[in-house]
């Protein structure tokens, strides 16, 4: 049957949708953090954090985000930047991961970057341009698949799938509508 459809169907992924590996933090124990964990920091230090995706946000098809990213600004050149930025946060939960944060695989391969530690593997500067997307699992059957509209959610352990061509020229209720069929059918036994 998939041979049959295959040889009918000559759209692919690639010719609707860019699909994205989300973010890479190289330790998310570090830099994902509960919403009550945040919630405590002080306002200065939470607008370093977004709301985030992993595999335990999706349910039923839809984004039920329990955790948040830590995302350090790039203008941070120095450790003691880091810290007058986000003390509460530094004190509590980088300070003293700061030696397993600095021998992550990505920053032994790049030693200019070992010295900047707290930064996140791999950030995706895709993942806050605010463009409509569907977030996928990275491993997992259906309902594997949720709508992000306005490309609010930070993706870490999911993929993000960016409409291309056609439907990504369109105006923001047809890619919303576009976004909604796909949705539906990639959450279906028959997509899986």
């Amino acid at each position: 049957m998939l041979e049959t459809i295959q040889r009918g169907i000559e759209t692919k992924v690639e010719d609707i949708f860019l699909v994205h590996q989300g973010i890479r933090t190289g330790a998310n124990d570090a830099f994902m953090q509960p919403a009550g964990v945040v919630a405590k920091l002080p306002a200065r230090e939470r607008r370093f954090f977004r709301e985030a995706v992993d595999a335990a946000s999706f349910v039923n098809g839809e984004i039920e985000s329990q955790k948040y990213l830590f995302i350090p600004e790039h203008t941070w050149k120095t450790e003691a930047e880091v810290k007058e930025a986000v003390p509460q946060f530094f004190e509590q939960h980088l300070r003293h991961k700061k030696e397993a944060l600095a021998e992550r695989k990505s920053l032994k391969r790049e030693p200019r970057r070992r010295h900047r530690w707290w930064e996140l593997t791999w950030e995706r500067s895709w993942t806050f341009d605010g463009r409509p997307r569907l977030l996928s699992k990275r491993f997992g059957l259906y309902p594997a698949f949720a709508r992000d509209y306005g490309g609010r959610f930070a993706v870490v352990q999911a993929n993000a799938w960016m409409p291309t061509g056609a439907m990504a020229d369109k105006n923001d209720d047809a890619v919303r509508d576009g976004l909604t069929a796909y949705w539906w059918l990639l959450n279906s036994r028959i997509a899986v």
